[in-house]
């Protein structure tokens, strides 16, 4: 049995893999616009085959490929009613791919920014909640070994994230998206480091540079701010997973779509 996220980072560098929506886009099999995974269920082997090549690679984690498989999003495309079929698909192909490497692979599950959340609002926040245990739920049936909560623009919603995947007993790690020095709501990365430790999260870190130029330097910030000095840091250096950019946006992000 592989060891945890966690005590694998008390021994070093960890490597994990990432991008798979922008990927698999530039390979045909994601649309580009929605972004949805639907691959998950229309092409498992194009999936299955991006998982080998990560691991091959050298990764150490496969994280499944449910970023945009809420069920606002997986609206879009009218595939709604399979939220339940393309988690679990996820799940499932990465933890097949996970078993026959030569090495313990972890399996993370994924949770990302849904659109819906709207600072201020309880019935936002509610939502978002929803949305979030939703996506546990038929992730969870198949069995994840920690949880990525990523590419959030919104501390406030980072956190819904986090308390929803909390409540499984396995370890978050949590990371945002920067578009300029401050999250949407206003924090700095040091006093999002510090919020969201003190909310619970295992590990924490920059992934996405949603408007180009920025994120490894809000990362240095976190370093420098000393915030996360009892948790490891997910950046270079302790768990190196990196997306380019938020899926189906610009290089300069709009106000959030629909």
């Amino acid at each position: 049995m592989p060891l945890s996220i966690l005590d694998k980072l008390k021994h070093g560098i960890v490597l994990g893999d990432g991008g798979y929506l922008l990927a698999l886009e530039k390979r045909g099999y994601v649309q580009a616009g929605p972004f949805t995974p639907e691959v998950t269920i229309e092409h498992p082997n194009a999936l299955r085959a991006l998982h080998e090549e990560f691991v091959h690679a050298g990764s150490e984690v496969l994280q499944v490929l449910a970023f945009y498989a809420s069920e606002n999003k997986l609206a879009q495309i009218g595939y709604a009613n399979r939220l339940g079929e393309i988690n679990r698909a996820a799940v499932r192909i990465a933890r097949e791919v996970a078993r026959a490497a030569p090495e313990p692979i972890l399996v993370a599950g994924d949770l990302c920014l849904t659109w819906k959340y709207e600072p201020g609002s309880p019935a936002s926040a509610d939502e978002c909640r929803r949305l979030f245990d939703d996506q546990i739920r038929f992730q969870m049936e198949e069995g994840v070994d920690f949880w990525v909560c990523e590419t959030f623009l919104y501390v406030g919603e980072a956190l819904l994230a986090l308390e929803r995947a909390r409540k499984t007993k396995l370890p978050v790690m949590v990371t945002l998206a920067w578009e300029a020095p401050r999250t949407r709501d206003g924090k700095t990365p040091a006093d999002a480091a510090k919020m969201l430790e003190g909310a619970g999260a295992d590990v924490v870190g920059p992934v996405a540079d949603a408007a180009g130029g920025g994120a490894d330097a809000q990362g240095g910030q976190v370093l420098r701010g000393g915030a996360t000095g009892r948790l490891p840091l997910h950046r270079r250096g302790a768990f190196l997973h990196r997306t380019e950019r938020v899926p189906g946006q610009p290089r300069s992000v709009p106000a959030d779509p629909l």
